[in-house]
């Protein structure tokens, strides 16, 4: 009986197995093979576009105009960033036609899609990007495509693009297409031929000399330009451009011969950066020997420019040594003026604030005393709180300040601490950094 009942389990199945996981007889052992032509071509019958095979897959990968025209048909939305890599792509391909799928497709052109396919024409070849752009007749849009090709061109092949640009009817209009804020930008493919042959395609301007002396200072990282380029800034014509240049010759020749870089500091024209040159000379010399610095600020005929000189020889030594400048300032307290140690403050905030305020108040009560007790309070203020408030609130203030000043100080400490600081003051000495105070 058992025997007969496994039996007909066994039966029943078998039965169902050979119904209903049987292959069904259909004649379609394989998929279609669905070639690239066909991928554009969806079946009427269905919603959705037949799905690609691996070989139409990778056929179509490899063409970005197919890819494109694939996305768009199948609905999906592209995003910018996929979108503009495939444009890239495009262009390398064939630029004509990536320019007409951009302006007459069904995607909406963008101000930054114009700009990546003008700088990634010029990155391909700028002649043909230049003359692209010179073809459009609306105004406006030639001068912005042109504006990007031209930048883009000038900062990644410099030669090339002003042999191109000096060979054109109307030089000059063409270098208006450089954007104006060039000075701004990474000058380090420039070499002297290329800033020699930029600076004559432009008027005086306010940004030219910023993109002069920019570009010198970047030559001059080649130690064998700095004679080339002394020349050609001394034949220059007297204007802010050529001051721009010999101020950068004069701080790259300051390293190696302060005596020679100070005679050709006497040669630029406007005062303040001509004090701002000398000012540098005396901060390198300072670096590796301070006594030969001070000696070179004191035998300045200038006064004003004597005086920034030395300050900058004291900036520098002080951040080197401060307790050597501190001392440095007791012995010749009698020659110094409280205002002439401004721009120590926020480097002396840093070593020993309390002995610094008992050599402030060997000082003559004045106005710049009571200025430079409030530089010195907010820079260490700002450089250790805790201890600057733990010092103004002890007896040791009373004892060397007056009353007043003691509040003034107080005053001034509160102020920085209700102020957030979100970042730092550049410390100048007539336009030359000597320090970043946080």
């Amino acid at each position: 009986m058992k025997i007969l009942l496994v039996c007909s389990v066994t039966f029943v199945v078998a039965f169902a197995a050979s119904n209903f996981w049987r292959p069904k007889e259909s004649g379609l052992s394989q998929p279609v093979l669905i070639t690239a032509e066909k991928v554009f071509q969806p079946s009427k019958k269905h919603s959705q576009p037949a799905p690609l095979t691996h070989k139409a897959l990778i056929e179509t990968e490899k063409n970005p105009f197919q890819r494109w025209d694939l996305l768009l048909k199948q609905g999906e939305h592209m995003a910018r960033p996929q979108m503009r890599q495939i444009l890239v792509e495009m262009l390398h391909a064939d630029t004509a036609r990536a320019w007409l799928v951009l302006t007459t497709g069904k995607v909406k052109m963008q101000t930054p899609d114009i700009e990546l396919f003008a700088e990634t024409f010029a990155d391909k070849n700028g002649p043909e990007a230049a003359a692209f752009g010179l073809a459009f007749e609306d105004e406006h849009l030639r001068k912005f495509f042109l504006n990007h090709v031209m930048t883009t061109w000038l900062l990644r092949n410099p030669g090339e693009c002003l042999t191109w640009v000096k060979k054109q009817p109307q030089p000059h209009e063409m270098a208006d297409f450089f954007r104006v804020q060039l000075g701004s930008y990474n000058l380090d493919r420039f070499t002297l031929d290329d800033v020699k042959d930029i600076v004559p395609l432009y008027p005086p301007s306010s940004f030219l000399p910023t993109l002069a002396g920019g570009a010198v200072k970047r030559v001059l990282r080649d130690p064998s330009q700095l004679a080339p380029a002394i020349a050609w800034g001394r034949q220059l014509p007297s204007s802010d451009v050529k001051d721009a240049v010999l101020v950068s010759c004069v701080e790259h020749q300051a390293d190696g011969d302060a005596a020679a870089a100070s005679e050709l500091a006497e040669e630029i024209s406007a005062p303040h950066l001509r004090r701002k040159a000398i000012s540098n000379i005396a901060a390198r010399m300072a670096k590796v020997n301070t006594a030969g610095a001070l000696e070179f600020a004191a035998s300045i005929a200038d006064a004003e420019t004597a005086r920034t000189a030395w300050q900058s020889a004291l900036s520098t030594w002080a951040a080197q040594k401060p307790e050597e400048t501190v001392a440095y300032v007791s012995e010749h307290v009698q020659q110094i003026t409280p205002d002439m140690l401004t721009p120590l403050a926020h480097q002396w905030a840093r070593h020993n604030p309390p002995e610094v305020f008992q050599l402030a108040a060997r000082f003559p009560m004045s106005h710049q005393r009571e200025v430079f007790l409030k530089e010195m309070i907010e820079a260490w203020m700002r450089f250790d709180s805790d201890r600057a408030r733990e010092w103004l609130e002890s007896t040791s203030p009373a004892l060397i300040f007056s009353a007043a000043e003691v509040q003034k100080l107080l005053q001034a400490s509160d102020r920085v601490a209700r102020t957030r600081m979100s970042g730092g003051a550049l410390l100048t000495i007539d336009g030359r950094k000597v320090g970043w105070m946080f």
